[in-house]
């Protein structure tokens, strides 16, 4: 097995009070969770900032590629999928009167970390800072419970917090969610990590329903706020992923709008096999807030247990909205998968 694999997941450090400083990402934090994605080499990392013991304030959160060596060396560098810039001098934030705490820079874009693993008591030890697996619970509301902020929305949040007044976000900076009724097919979306499971199976060429249903995705993932990432999978047979999206994108991103472009050369032939798709959507991390699934069919008996028991890999559910597209839908099943996963069912005719 490779060394990558045997550390997949979440971590939280458990000494954070005590070695808070920057290394491939910022210092002065007061918690920092990282993330390993064995099948990529991704390493994510989400730092919180506040009083040690208090709820942080506000995160950042940058994404790298880890090489992992046989040696006990690690090597953290740019991303191959999505390199992460963070702001080059310290930034003090003023939490009360006389009362502030200071991020401090990375020590540099790459650097070349010591790992190692403690077995008795469970931990990875990366750059003498040490870790422990983090639950599903702690790992889902430090990524999806906080904007994550860099750059030009981290001084915005500064400079609130200093004048109680927003300052201006240079266009393109992330930016918290708008607030924007963004819907696909009638239901809001709601979640900040989205997944659309849809149907491209042969009965999606009648009546122009394939063409319809890629002209509403595409409208909604162009209409998602930047704080929104969606993944999109198809199914008939089997799954099959957008070539260079297998993994969440940013929305309102060049990444979003390259997807967009390409949406339009999806076809659709074979049958109706969902399962696959929803594994590979439930399988994303972070996981998704919820996931829109889509068909026109009817589908194997046993997809309704099956989205039960990979939802329940998990105590941070995910909703799970079904849209029933056409008159031979199977609509008693997609409205009981609904019910079951506290999402909404909608039938198109």
């Amino acid at each position: 097995m490779p060394l990558i694999a045997k550390l997949a997941g979440a971590w939280e450090q458990i000494d954070s009070d005590v070695r808070n400083e920057g290394d491939f990402a910022p210092g002065g934090y007061s918690r920092s969770v990282v993330v390993i994605d064995d099948r990529s080499g991704e390493f994510f990392v989400y730092r919180g900032f506040g009083l040690t013991g208090k709820p942080a304030v506000m995160f950042v959160s940058g994404q790298f590629h880890i090489d992992l060596q046989k040696d006990g060396y690690a090597s953290i560098g740019a991303s191959k999928v999505k390199a992460t810039t963070f702001f080059p001098a310290e930034r003090v934030i003023p939490l009360a009167p006389g009362v502030s705490i200071t991020i401090t820079p990375p020590i540099a874009p790459s650097v070349l970390s010591s790992w190692s693993t403690d077995p008795v008591q469970g931990l990875l030890i990366l750059n003498g800072k040490r870790y422990r697996r983090a639950s599903d619970e702690v790992r889902d509301s430090v990524i999806r419970g906080d904007v994550a902020l860099v750059d030009q929305a981290l001084d915005a949040q500064i400079s609130t917090a200093m004048t109680g007044t927003p300052s201006q976000v240079a266009p393109g900076a992330p930016a918290v969610s708008t607030g924007a009724n963004v819907e696909f097919f009638g239901t809001q979306i709601k979640g900040r990590y989205v997944a659309f499971v849809i149907d491209c199976s042969g009965s999606m060429t009648v009546n122009g329903k394939m063409a319809s249903a890629l002209t509403e995705l595409q409208r909604a993932i162009s209409a998602l706020p930047r704080d929104t990432n969606f993944y999109v999978v198809f199914f008939s047979n089997g799954a099959l992923e957008v070539p260079g999206f297998a993994r969440w994108v940013k929305a309102q991103s060049p990444e979003a709008s390259r997807i967009v472009s390409v949406l339009n050369g999806v076809g659709s032939d074979g049958g109706t096999n969902p399962a696959p798709a929803l594994e590979r959507a439930f399988g994303q991390s972070p996981r998704p807030d919820e996931i829109f699934f889509m068909t026109d069919g009817i589908m194997p008996p046993d997809v309704r247990e099956y989205i039960v028991t990979l939802n329940g890999k998990s105590r941070a559910r995910t909703r799970v909205n079904t849209i029933a597209f056409g008159p031979d839908a199977d609509q008693s099943t997609l409205s009981a998968i609904a019910g079951d996963h506290d999402g909404q069912f909608r039938a198109v005719p």
